[in-house]
């Protein structure tokens, strides 16, 4: 079982001091001590009054014009649905889309709908490894699903995060800068009570909530499962997002009747210059 930041004496997070001033970046630190992203920070936040929050809460820098938004995928569940994923990384790879960010409920965990092939979290990842659409690099957040596993068993994080094109970014809040716009992606974790600060961006996208909801500049990002079929609450999709010449747009594609359809343009605006 891996390290916490709970296990961490202070000849460990000296290390991790020693680590971050020798000028490792905070995945690196994170590799190298088997904590996640956002451990590092939290152990760097308590131990340097000087740290730079807003530019160490930044993952990663995605330079695309485009990119793919899913969330709630829920695999595993028997509402999973991995036409309707394949579909999605279909349309984004004919878009020229390189790069995916995922708003968490990556797996379905051992809540109610499991599928009885997918009756234990070993199987489900399993199951996600091998049957996840390739293609795209993947920015996962984790969600309250994904933490019921992993507070189990951290090795589970491990497996989660061992394809390549997986990079777990952490649990309920994470940030991406696009196109040097940040962007931020949030999960309701009831039980995660290590604090990430907010910062001010440009997006935020909302997983957890599955229907696909707007306000001001925050989206809530519909579920790519047949959860709303069955509640007859709304309809399954995904969307996609856009940067080009200083403008930001988002694009919704949703299924209806097995059909692929899209609702253009719900969310536009001219972004102030960097």
């Amino acid at each position: 079982m891996r390290r916490t930041v709970y296990d961490y004496d202070k000849a460990g997070i000296k290390k991790i001091l020693e680590y971050y001033r020798g000028g490792f970046s905070i995945k690196d630190i994170a590799e190298l001590t088997n904590l996640t992203y956002y451990e590092v920070i939290f152990l760097l936040q308590k131990s340097l009054s000087d740290l730079d929050i807003p530019s160490n809460y930044i993952y990663e820098e995605i330079p695309d014009e485009k990119i793919l938004i899913v969330s709630d995928t829920h695999v595993g569940s028997y509402k999973e649905n991995l036409d309707y994923l394949r579909e999605a990384y279909k349309l984004a790879k004919e878009l020229g889309i390189k790069t995916a960010v995922h708003g968490g409920d990556l797996i379905q965990s051992t809540f109610s709908n499991v599928n009885k092939k997918y009756i234990n979290e070993d199987k489900q990842i399993e199951h996600l490894l091998n049957e996840y659409p390739t293609g795209l690099e993947n920015y996962i957040l984790l969600g309250n699903h994904d933490l019921n596993t992993i507070k189990k068993d951290d090795h589970y994080l491990i497996d989660m995060d061992s394809r390549e094109d997986f990079h777990i970014m952490g649990v309920k809040r994470a940030y991406l800068s696009w196109q040097g716009h940040p962007i931020s992606l949030y999960h309701t974790c009831k039980k995660y009570r290590m604090p990430i600060e907010s910062l001010d961006t440009i997006l935020n996208l909302r997983g957890h909530s599955h229907v696909l909801s707007k306000n001001s500049s925050t989206i809530s990002i519909p579920t790519l499962s047949d959860d709303l079929f069955e509640h007859n609450t709304g309809l399954p999709g995904f969307l996609v997002g856009e940067i080009h010449d200083g403008n930001l747009r988002i694009d919704s594609y949703y299924y209806y009747k097995d059909s692929l359809r899209e609702r253009p343009k719900i969310l536009a605006k001219k972004l102030n210059s960097k």
